[in-house]
């Protein structure tokens, strides 16, 4: 199966391409390392080759800068140029010959998953030729209020289908999931203890043991 993945990284994720500026707890993460790159490497452990950052002009000079300085990651990293007010679901669909004929693993920019879960969860969910996968915490909220980070695996229709219903409008990656839900078949797996996600832009973290604050 052909497997991509796509890196959301506009609006409040726009800054991904810093480094984590704090650091709590227990965690073990370089604080030296730009926050996208622990997208690339949790994509590049589920056996993805290929990745598409999707960013504003300017700032797709800044993620192929810290990419290129980043010689560890073993994928092949290429840019989409995306106007800031780009929705998740329009982005998608500009990614064009990039996305087709591909099962596509989509992330918003600067997320980090602990825990050994997730790996083999993601690696059978890309197998997959048909549906859409979503790995959440599920009924878990984070301090601001909001659903923590979530990853979708989508299979190749999913981009045709988005043209079709006019779907373009989707801003960010809960109303994609919340439209793939409806239109297709649909899992959702819910990591629950054995993992957690971590927001590194929006210094989100399930257990608190991870606070991250980029500058602006």
């Amino acid at each position: 199966m052909n497997c991509k993945g796509f890196i959301f990284a506009l609006g409040r994720l726009s800054n991904a391409h810093q480094p984590l500026s704090e650091k709590g707890g227990d965690a073990e993460i370089d604080m030296d390392k730009p926050l996208v790159c622990f997208t690339i490497e949790m994509m590049a452990a589920a056996g993805i080759k290929k990745v598409l950052i999707g960013a504003t002009p300017e700032n797709v000079v800044r993620y192929r800068d810290v990419v290129l300085q980043s010689t560890e990651l073993e994928v092949d990293v290429s840019y989409l140029l995306l106007d800031g007010s780009e929705g998740i679901a329009r982005s998608i669909l500009a990614a064009g010959e990039f996305a087709a004929q591909s099962n596509l693993v989509v992330a918003s920019a600067g997320l980090y998953c602990g825990g050994a879960d997730l790996i083999p969860r993601l690696h059978a969910a890309l197998g997959r030729s048909k549906g859409v996968t979503a790995f959440r915490m599920q009924g878990r909220l984070s301090s601001i209020n909001r659903f923590l980070p979530e990853i979708l695996v989508l299979d190749a229709r999913v981009r045709n289908h988005l043209r079709n219903a006019n779907a373009e409008h989707l801003a960010d990656i809960t109303e994609l999931r919340k439209f793939c839900a409806i239109n297709f078949s649909y899992s959702e797996c819910d990591l629950g203890d054995s993992c957690h996600f971590v927001d590194l832009v929006g210094s989100v973290d399930q257990d608190g043991t991870i606070t991250g604050n980029a500058d602006p």
